[in-house]
């Protein structure tokens, strides 16, 4: 379906094909700025089958719901050259159902104000001058590239396990001073970061309901934005809520406070800020001790300020953590030595 100007569905105006694929483009002729919406009214149904779902317009792409059980890296391509991507109401369930990939080119925004809510295997989104992006996905989802190239934030939850990997590089890039915000909901859901997560200037907040695991790719950078990271946040009890962190791994706050918060064990790759508080740095394990992972790149902890430390079975227990930092405050409730070095 193709118009020079807008496209149009109302809610009975339905799109449906068992396994062809569905394509539709407002603003064909490329009229300007103010030519080419793409509106689905709530409860607009397009649903592909099997095959894949392409959307463009040169305005807003407002959604009703666009369905495919398509697994391609393509199932669903979302473009428009000029606005965003906005939610037209929750009629009948998700915005975007797919078996494959999300993949999203805006300008404005991408569910901002208003997460786009979503079943899909993985995002791969750009939005390019203004808005946030945010996401919230019913099940377990793997974020292949969220890149924000204005100071918008991007916002992800999901009812599963939230896996950052695009086989090499930062997968979720904030170039202005957003804030990252990942949370993965459920008692058995993880947060797997295999690869980068950068905030220019903004906060980075990584949150599971199980365990947080990081590989020596998953690094997490931000120059000024403070770094929090918790594992078990329903507090699951003793079995659930690990975090750790590969040799290898850094976490690097530039000048803001790094907080790491487990139910079990904080595994220490390496944690640096150069920030000068009370509590630069803050390791704090509910039932569990703080491990040196490795020694890979110097320190454990580096800080301009204090690292505050609170576990109930040791602190660098059998292997002392290696630390720089201007001074400590440690408790330790239970079991296991304190070795600092």
């Amino acid at each position: 379906l193709t118009a020079d100007n807008d496209v149009i569905f109302q809610a009975d105006g339905d799109i449906a094909s068992t396994a062809g694929a569905v394509a539709i483009t407002a603003d064909a002729d490329n009229g300007g700025t103010s030519s080419g919406a793409l509106t689905m009214v709530d409860g607009t149904v397009i649903n592909a089958g099997s095959g894949a779902i392409a959307l463009l317009a040169d305005e807003n792409i407002t959604l009703g719901q666009v369905t495919t059980s398509n697994t391609s890296a393509t199932a669903v391509t979302l473009t428009t050259r000029e606005g965003g991507i906005v939610d037209g109401g929750d009629t009948g369930g998700a915005d975007v159902i797919a078996g494959g990939r999300l993949v999203i080119d805006a300008v404005t925004g991408v569910g901002s104000g208003n997460a786009l809510e979503t079943t899909v295997a993985s995002i791969d989104i750009d939005n390019a001058t203004s808005g946030n992006i945010e996401i919230s996905d019913t099940n377990a989802i793997t974020v292949f590239k969220a890149v924000q190239g204005t100071a918008g934030n991007i916002s992800l939850a999901a009812g599963g396990t939230i896996t950052v990997d695009n086989a090499g590089g930062n997968a979720i890039t904030v170039l202005g001073t957003g804030a990252v915000t990942l949370d993965a909901n459920g008692a058995e859901s993880d947060l797997l970061v295999n690869d980068g997560i950068l905030s220019v200037n903004g906060a980075i907040t990584l949150t599971a309901d199980n365990d947080v695991t990081f590989l020596a790719t998953g690094d997490i950078a931000s120059t000024a934005g403070a770094i929090s990271v918790r594992a078990d946040a329903d507090g699951g009890g003793t079995s659930s809520g690990a975090l750790t962190m590969a040799d290898g791994t850094v976490i690097n706050a530039g000048s803001g406070a790094i907080a790491l918060l487990a139910d079990e064990n904080i595994t220490l790759g390496q944690v640096t800020t150069s920030n000068t508080s009370a509590t630069a740095v803050t390791l704090t394990t509910r039932e569990g001790g703080i491990v040196d992972g490795g020694d890979t790149g110097g320190a454990d902890v580096i800080a301009g300020g204090r690292l505050v430390i609170d576990a109930v079975t040791g602190v660098g227990n059998g292997a002392a953590l290696e630390t720089t930092v201007a001074s400590v405050d440690i408790d330790n409730a239970t079991s296991g030595n304190i070795e600092i070095s």
